[in-house]
């Protein structure tokens, strides 16, 4: 009788359905340590008594160097070639003259290579590759012009054409005069770079502590630390950005640092 129930219980052993029940038997033993395991990670993970907050310093402060860039424009549609590029060199040595007698440094003053584009005075409007006008060129001259007197740089951006009319009008009656952009940076950041990442620490830890002290506790040595955004937007300015931005369209900025911190909890 014993004989024969053993010989029963070895074949419904190693038999397909029995070695089937035995894997997910064993399974499930695995799934029960992995488990167990994972509830003792994350037993670990509540117990850290960590805070996450973040911090932010702000300082105000003026452009110290300013840029603007002019751009000479002469085509060759009513004359040659070679008499629009001698009259936008005209124009370009008289402007750079102008500025030196108004106070602009030679040193500061970067004049770039003229550039020309093919024009075409009439095109088809069912083909536009083909010319049917007269072709000539347009020629580009850019002068860019920096200084740390950032209010010069200001007053030449809103006035510099008018006092080409006024006084150069002999070389720019056929040689177009272009502001294509003014500029204000502040060249002191490196220096205030780290002193506003300890303020805005600072400023994490006060925030950090406030929120431990509403539960009885009090906030302590630094887990983790990480630099947020880091911005430059103009004085007033309420924008954010999670990339961080520099705003050079203003003279007066606003420098914003942001810190984020993890605080161990005592």
């Amino acid at each position: 009788m014993n004989k024969q129930l053993i010989s029963n219980l070895k074949e419904n052993i190693f038999s397909p359905l029995g070695i089937f029940g035995i894997l997910i038997l064993f399974g499930c033993i695995c799934f029960g340590l992995i488990f167990n395991k994972g509830l003792s990670d994350i037993s670990i993970l509540t117990n850290a008594n960590g805070i996450t907050v973040s911090g932010t310093a702000e300082r105000f402060v003026t452009s110290d160097r300013g840029l603007i860039s002019l751009e000479l424009k002469k085509d060759s549609l009513g004359t040659s070639d070679s008499e629009a590029q001698k009259d936008l060199s005209n124009a370009r040595e008289a402007l750079v003259a102008y500025l030196i007698s108004n106070g602009i440094e030679e040193e500061d003053i970067d004049i770039l290579a003229y550039v020309s584009s093919p024009q075409c005075s009439l095109r088809q409007t069912s083909n536009w590759d083909n010319c049917i006008g007269k072709k000539y060129n347009e020629y580009y001259q850019t002068i860019n012009v920096a200084s740390n007197d950032v209010l010069k740089i200001k007053d030449l951006s809103l006035t510099i054409n008018s006092k080409v009319n006024t006084n150069l009008m002999k070389y720019f009656s056929n040689v177009e005069l272009l502001v294509q952009d003014t500029q204000y940076f502040y060249t002191k950041l490196p220096t205030i770079k780290t002193e506003m990442l300890n303020e805005s620490t600072k400023n994490a830890f006060e925030r950090a502590e406030a929120i431990a002290k509403s539960t009885g506790n009090a906030a302590g040595a630094v887990i983790t630390a990480s630099q947020g955004v880091f911005q430059i937007t103009s004085k007033d300015s309420t924008d954010s950005s999670d990339y961080g931005s520099y705003d050079t369209s203003t003279i007066d900025k606003k420098i914003t640092a942001v810190v984020r911190v993890s605080f161990k909890v005592k």
